[in-house]
């Protein structure tokens, strides 16, 4: 994926997710990036006192042996006063992108501190998501902040923290599933139908819809087939 711009090109030559899942519904290619970009988790990891996180944040770079880490100085995406204290680049994994020297960097680093996270911490579910903040910290890494539209969750405090409007939307990260089953919607006909046929009280979770909706027969193909090989196997 390339973006000329004043005088050279620019290409994502990696982009990471978790076990959640993600739609792109825009032109990704209007982020720019500067060496490594995301959007900072929603919410601390270790509750909402901020005290409290600070702390933790620093004792968990510290027993990583990373004394000389980066500053805590970025809030929490959900978080935008900053409330819940600050933290160093901590990024939501639904996407991260990372030109060829930021990845160089980090790939040899990110299974290590991830394992390093899960023997540090009590409960080891954001394990990934903070063994990239430590491998960050670990490598130098220059980070950029993205926007709630570049790794927007189908959760409407978007829109009070930063993000205008569902025009502005280009990737969604459809993590919650109040509304619909994420793991099996794209999967199973009935379900692919009872969500496209029902309009949803989430605007995020409608614009998603409305998106899968400008495919439908292209996704319903898919999901047949998917139905198919699953009674098959």
């Amino acid at each position: 994926m390339k973006r000329r711009g004043k005088n050279k090109i620019m290409r994502i030559t990696k982009i990471r997710g978790n076990n959640a899942r993600k739609l792109v519904v825009g032109r990704v290619h209007e982020a720019r990036i500067q060496r490594t970009v995301g959007l900072q988790a929603h919410d601390s990891p270790f509750g909402a006192n901020g005290a409290d996180s600070e702390s933790r944040w620093r004792k968990l770079l510290s027993d990583a042996n990373l004394p000389r880490h980066q500053a805590l100085f970025r809030h929490y995406s959900f978080d935008p006063e900053g409330k819940k204290g600050w933290a160093p680049p901590y990024l939501n994994y639904g996407f991260v992108a990372f030109n060829r020297a930021a990845f160089e960097r980090i790939a040899p680093l990110a299974n290590k501190y991830t394992l390093r996270a899960m023997a540090l911490l009590e409960e080891p579910f954001f394990s990934a998501q903070i063994g990239l903040a430590l491998a960050i910290s670990a490598a130098g890494i220059d980070t950029a902040q993205l926007g709630h539209a570049y790794n927007c969750a189908n959760d409407d405090r978007v829109f009070a923290a930063g993000l205008r409007c569902e025009n502005e939307i280009k990737i969604i990260h459809y993590l919650r599933d109040d509304e619909f089953d994420r793991r099996t919607f794209l999967c199973e006909p009935k379900k692919l139908r009872r969500f496209l046929d029902t309009p949803k009280r989430g605007r995020v979770t409608d614009r998603l819809r409305q998106h899968v909706a400008l495919f439908r027969e292209q996704f319903e193909e898919a999901a047949a087939a998917a139905s198919a090989a699953l009674l098959a196997s």
